[in-house]
């Protein structure tokens, strides 16, 4: 039924690629897809809208999601290093965007590999101990976006907590962290045991 009703024509990223999709389908994935369809707004009425600033990889990621009812697997990156960190932590935010966040546990792999090293200004560096202070693996902000996103029991969150600790341990870092951001504490402390 959520396949075959009505369908809806969505435009995404700058070369505006066409899908003509069911609403159905869409709207009980995604609470914004949901609100601009059913919402009132114009899209209510034309059934059409348009997303010109998603990557169309992205959305396509999103939509076999949305079909499968399960991540496809592993997101594959053309980017390393820190480069291809932030690009998953901008995959686990544009899936939130649209309420999938579920979807975003297709860049464990990645983002796993990508913090197995430091970085500052998006390049691997080397630990100086003269300077006495390790680059963090992962950025407090982006532990914060995990556990805001991510459900409890989220490899994403033990991924972060992992990441977190490699950084210096608990010397340091991440105690505004571990005061504010919900299940922070606790997922740190169950990677120390």
């Amino acid at each position: 039924r959520m396949i075959s009703g009505p369908k809806v024509d969505l435009y995404v990223g700058p070369s505006k690629k066409h899908y003509h999709l069911p609403k159905l389908l869409l709207c009980h994935y995604s609470d914004f897809f949901d609100s601009c369809f059913n919402g009132g707004f114009i899209e209510t009425l034309s059934q059409t809208l348009y997303l010109p600033e998603d990557r169309i990889e992205d959305f396509e990621i999103l939509l076999e999601f949305m079909l499968r009812g399960t991540s496809p697997g592993s997101i594959k990156l053309i980017e390393t290093g820190g480069s291809a960190m932030q690009r998953c932590i901008d995959f686990i935010r544009y899936a939130d965007k649209y309420n999938l966040a579920e979807a975003a546990e297709v860049v464990y792999e990645p983002l796993k590999e990508a913090l197995k090293f430091q970085y500052k200004d998006g390049k691997p560096t080397k630990v100086t101990s003269k300077l006495g202070k390790r680059v963090p693996r992962i950025a407090a902000s982006d532990v914060e976006l995990i556990f805001a996103v991510m459900p409890a029991g989220s490899p994403l969150r033990t991924l972060a907590a992992q990441g977190a600790l490699s950084h210096n341990g608990m010397k340091q870092g991440y105690i505004k962290q571990e005061r504010e951001v919900e299940g922070f504490a606790a997922a740190m402390l169950s990677e120390m045991r």
